[in-house]
């Protein structure tokens, strides 16, 4: 009601200036009965126009001005937040550049001449760069170096370890640093590749593609192979390959270039498209002649760096002209075969692990290395206020989780400062009508991870609500009554004034003491918190002579029939002044001799009855109400499974207690339905979250309920169910000479194990066997084994490129010559 009141005030300001204004609008509305105006009179009348509406423009910044004080406007229920809107709140990930393709450490390449020559350890980080961008270079160079010398995109002499930022790398291509070490007994060497790139695109910038593909590695020797490895954000419809490669790609995956013959830089450019514009980035691939003589050794990983933790990494090497030995460092050690694979892991560490493998004959030798950054996801950040609206003068309680192990967490907004991977903290004391807003940013390697604009409201409280009661109202000289008072929503400060005084409690009661005075007392009460102020007020008549006509007692219920959960207000009055009201039955206590007072929520069904007796010194009068309180329906829905797979179904039961009328259903079903029953779902055909609820109603009200299906898609099955099955993935690491598989239709071959017995034979002067790369490992054979396709360098036994194989081994039937060999069934699909 204060609220109410505190409106009407302000509407009411409007007639202040209407008073202003009056002389004018009375003129102009009884203009037509005015006599005729000569020119004085006009200009007076004119004159006294312009003085209204100036004094109307006053009035109108007079309120204007009221209006935009903050004070004025939290009175009068005015919004007084200096945000205009609230600020968006959001979370999410990024993922760091070393979590990119390309984003670890590049290690180098090299070798060494002489006997106890510098062994040379070189690094960059990062192994790609944006055009205009730069690298760290770290080297180390073993066994007491005289000399060492910068070459290629770098120069000048170098101490023999030391650290040291590359050039600037202005343009698309694979930049190399080379560094050569002597001693008096040989000559080690290592060079470390930089790929740069200049991510383009058109369209918005927000929402169009944003492309990254990278080689591993960017520089190796003729006959080599690099995997590139690429991604692509914001869901494009299509990826299209260009440059040293060609064809439709996915939008994230890696790739073999396969053997790269040509001492050339290769490029490989990759254009992903959606309906907001295109996204294109480019890797390139430096390939140059091998030294003669020396062996020459190459090492991947698959899958290539960077990897999530608990990766396990199969390493593959392979060694040129006859090493008498081969040694791996790092990681790993011990001596190896010169060609092989090995597994290695899991790698559980966050840090770049290296494997590093060296080759020597009586020539020299070569080293190689592959860096595996193991780099976990993006944490994920959960943040909470609570509660997230608050009084004035209260606070709220900042509670947040983590995952993924952050190395950091920042608060931001309306706090600041480190924060702990998890934890609580109070805002403190908030006493600004405002929208404080917190923002918690967490990074780890992976990236970044975070909670924006997480809102707690301060707003004033509600106004507080007096009630104040005197008891009796109506006395004799030389009696007393009771004066009893409470106000709501915790008012800060609660005045007395009139016939008593001073600072009162928000609730109590007191007695008038002995009055003598034949007058009516007045007792006011005034309480006020931020919100604003409510004041109520009582009397007492006092008077001379003696009451001869008992109270006359009226008590009623409204409504007089209501639900379960629901209340009801009781209302009173006694005539005839009397001393003491007393209630009984289903309510208790003193009464004032009139008043209202609500049952409060009534949670049990049944007949309640609300009798008051009131007294004066003639006598006594009782009157009562009876309230009926009718139990509301219990309604209850569930699903038998909660979960299924689409194209399955769930059964719906359902049930409700206390006679419901009718029930209706809502959600996912609808219609008309029984007191209790089970349905059928029917068929799910389409995946998600469904909702099927059920109102029931009766004469005391309604009652709901509801319950949650999820549909989720059908687990894939590869292979038609046949075991071991294999696909793209699982062929690309038998891609080579000596671990080389291959596929035709739904059966995978070991070609490696199938070439001796391969009944053909070679004829001299072939340049390569079955087994070959290019056209057989990791390949299709449906055209060389129909004769269609050769493959390169070879001859058969009588000369023939080509030859076309029996019905049985084409179709992979149970006589296929391949039946022994099968290793496994393919299917394209299989990630």
């Amino acid at each position: 009601m204060q609220g109410q009141q505190e409106e009407k005030s302000f509407m009411e300001l409007e007639p202040v200036v209407i008073q202003v204004k009056q002389p004018s609008i009375g003129l102009f509305k009884y203009m037509p009965k005015l006599p005729h105006f000569g020119p004085r009179g006009t200009k007076i009348l004119i004159a006294a126009s312009a003085i209204v509406i100036s004094l109307t423009l006053v009035g109108f910044v007079a309120i204007s001005a009221l209006i935009g004080n903050d004070g004025f406007r939290a009175s009068h229920g005015l919004n007084v937040n200096p945000q205009d809107k609230p600020l968006p709140q959001t979370s999410g990930t990024t993922t760091s550049d070393k979590a990119a393709p390309g984003g670890g450490v590049a290690t180098g390449v090299g070798g060494f001449t002489g006997t106890n020559s510098p062994v040379i350890t070189l690094t960059a980080d990062p192994a790609k760069v944006i055009v205009g961008g730069t690298a760290t270079l770290k080297w180390s160079a073993t066994n007491k170096p005289t000399s060492c010398t910068a070459s290629d995109d770098w120069t000048g002499s170098k101490e023999s370890s030391g650290t040291e930022k590359s050039i600037v790398m202005s343009k698309v291509q694979t930049y190399l640093f080379t560094i050569t070490c002597k001693n008096a007994t040989g000559t080690g060497f290592s060079t470390v590749s930089v790929g740069a790139s200049a991510p383009t695109g058109t369209g918005n910038v927000a929402t169009r593609p944003s492309v990254t593909i990278a080689a591993n590695p960017t520089t190796m020797y003729k006959g080599d192979q690099s995997t590139l490895t690429w991604s692509a954000t914001n869901s494009p419809t299509s990826c299209v390959a260009s440059g040293d490669w060609s064809g439709t790609k996915p939008p994230t995956g890696p790739q073999s270039t396969g053997a790269l013959t040509s001492s050339k830089e290769y490029t490989y450019v990759l254009t992903c498209t959606n309906s907001a514009g295109t996204g294109t980035d480019v890797a390139t691939v430096l390939v140059r002649d091998p030294p003669p003589d020396t062996p020459i050794v190459t090492i991947s990983s698959n899958p290539v760096s960077p990897v999530a933790p608990g990766q396990i990494v199969t390493l593959s090497w392979t060694t040129t002209n006859s090493p008498t030995s081969c040694v791996a460092s790092g990681d790993w050690s011990g001596s190896k075969a010169g060609s092989g694979t090995q597994v290695v892991g899991p790698l559980n560490s966050i840090r770049t692990y290296d494997f590093t493998i060296t080759c020597s004959n009586s020539t020299g030798g070569t080293f190689d290395s592959v860096a595996i950054a193991v780099i976990p996801p993006p944490p994920t950040v959960s943040l909470t206020g609570s509660p997230a609206s608050i009084y004035t003068g209260g606070s709220s309680t900042l509670s947040w989780t983590t995952t993924n192990s952050p190395t950091s967490c920042v608060a931001s907004g309306d706090w600041t400062g480190a924060k702990s991977a998890s934890g609580s903290q109070s805002t403190g004391t908030l006493t600004t009508l405002k929208t404080y807003y917190y923002t918690l940013t967490c990074t780890n390697a992976g990236g970044t991870g975070f909670a924006k604009n997480i809102p707690v409201t301060v707003t004033n409280p509600p106004v507080p609500v007096v009630t104040l009661n005197a008891n009796p109202t109506t006395i004799s000289s030389g009696g007393s009554s009771t004066i009893s008072w409470s106000a709501t929503n915790s008012p800060t400060s609660c005045v007395a004034s009139g016939d008593w005084t001073g600072a009162k409690s928000a609730s109590g009661s007191q007695s008038t003491g002995t009055l003598t005075t034949v007058r009516i007392y007045n007792y006011t009460l005034q309480c006020s918190n931020a919100g604003g102020v409510d004041t109520a007020s009582t009397s007492v008549d006092v008077s001379s002579g003696v009451q001869t006509t008992k109270p006359v007692v009226n008590i009623t219920m409204n409504p007089t029939s209501i639900g379960t959960g629901s209340t009801s207000a009781i209302s009173w009055t006694a005539t005839n002044s009397p001393t003491s009201c007393t209630a009984t039955g289903s309510w208790s206590g003193a009464k004032g001799s009139s008043g209202s007072q609500s049952t409060g929520a009534m949670n049990s069904a049944g007949s309640f009855t609300y009798s008051l007796t009131c007294v004066n010194a003639a006598g006594s009068t009782a009157a009562s109400a009876v309230l009926t309180v009718i139990a509301v329906p219990v309604v209850s829905v569930s699903l038998s499974p909660a979960s299924i797979t689409t194209g399955s179904a769930a059964t719906i039961s359902w049930s409700a207690t206390n006679s419901p009328t009718s029930c209706t259903a809502g959600g996912s079903w609808s219609g008309s339905k029984a007191a209790s029953g089970s349905q059928s779902t029917g068929a799910m055909n389409s995946a998600g979250s469904f909702t099927y609820s059920l109102s029931c109603t009766n004469s005391g009200g309604t009652a709901s309920s509801s319950a949650s299906l999820t549909v989720s898609p059908p687990v894939a099955v590869y292979c038609s169910g046949r075991t071991p099955c294999y696909g793209p993935n699982d062929l690309a690491g038998h891609a080579s000479p000596g671990n080389c598989w291959a596929w035709n239709s739904d059966w995978v071959i070991n070609i490696t194990t199938f070439r001796p017995s391969h009944p053909g034979g070679i004829k001299s002067g072939s340049t390569s066997t079955i087994e070959n790369a290019s056209a057989v490992c990791n390949h299709d054979l449906a055209g060389v084994l129909a004769g269609s396709a050769a493959i390169p360098g070879y001859k058969d036994s009588n000369g023939a490129t080509t030859h076309g194989h029996a019905s049985a081994t084409k179709t992979n039937s149970g006589s296929s010559q391949l039946l022994s060999y099968r290793v496994g069934y393919y299917d394209a699909t299989k990630p």
